[in-house]
């Protein structure tokens, strides 16, 4: 396991350095041997989805993040309470692809499951709370403009 993390967290630094063939063998070699060893359900085995779809929406644009953001989203409720950081981190990354596809609704539908249940984790004023309330509030405007027009 110790080389399926090591091999994760290559990836995401060969993502970063823009050197993606490289970085797609890695998590791909990284997400078999967590799914043998750990099962298709484990929240290292979302780690790796999660990392692999940041790098599908660099490469393929964000057709090829929203097929493997789902997946994240469902692992990690399989084994988190809705309330776990981890949850509210997938669903997070979901919404914002939704936004960049223009899907408003959804994306609202998604940032405000995450406002309502993560606040009592993290704290109102940490930092990823802010942030995750400036983007849902961005996104009902939006979506509130649309619906004005």
């Amino acid at each position: 396991l110790e080389v399926a993390a090591s091999r994760n967290d290559l990836a995401v630094l060969y993502t970063e350095l823009g050197r993606h063939a490289a970085a797609e063998q890695l998590f791909s070699q990284a997400l078999e041997t967590r799914q043998r060893l750990l099962g298709h359900k484990h929240p290292e085995v979302a780690v790796t989805l999660d990392g692999l779809a940041a790098l599908r929406n660099r490469q393929h644009g964000l057709e090829g993040a929203e097929a493997l953001l789902p997946e994240v989203v469902a692992i990690q409720r399989s084994v988190f309470d809705d309330t776990h950081p981890q949850v509210g981190q997938a669903l997070h990354n979901l919404a914002g692809i939704l936004v960049q596809q223009g899907k408003l609704e959804e994306a609202e539908e998604l940032y405000r499951e995450v406002l309502d249940k993560m606040p009592g984790v993290l704290g109102e004023e940490h930092r990823d709370e802010a942030m995750r309330r400036d983007e849902a509030h961005e996104a009902a405007v939006v979506v509130d403009h649309r619906r004005v027009e």
